[in-house]
């Protein structure tokens, strides 16, 4: 099994499109696996080192904007405080998300 490498031009980056590639890599399966006309396929992601210092950075400004909504809360005068709390909590959760992401695959850290 082998993974699509991006291609690298001339000056040594890569290119744009190359960031991310989701690459679909079919094995061979016994007789008893292929019942119904079934095939097995393993997807294999790659994330590059930039693509995983992009995804911190955007979970990261996702933190401080939940921090920021949840301060927004509390201050009496604004409306919808429980609203912005469950916002706050979804973007923490996504941010949490694409840090796990970008420390993982991505190369961050």
């Amino acid at each position: 099994m082998s993974a699509v490498r991006p291609s690298v031009r001339s000056g040594g980056s890569l290119h744009a499109g190359a960031a991310l590639s989701v690459v679909a890599v079919r094995q061979p399966t016994p007789l008893a696996a292929t019942r119904n006309n079934r095939s097995r396929m393993n997807i294999v992601l790659a994330i590059t080192h930039q693509t995983g210092r992009k995804l911190a950075e955007v979970g990261f400004l996702l933190i401080l904007f939940a921090g920021i909504w949840l301060a927004a809360a509390q201050i009496a005068l604004f409306k919808l405080a429980a609203a912005r709390t469950i916002i706050a909590g979804i973007a923490l959760a996504i941010a949490g998300v694409l840090l796990i992401i970008a420390t993982h695959w991505g190369g961050f850290g």
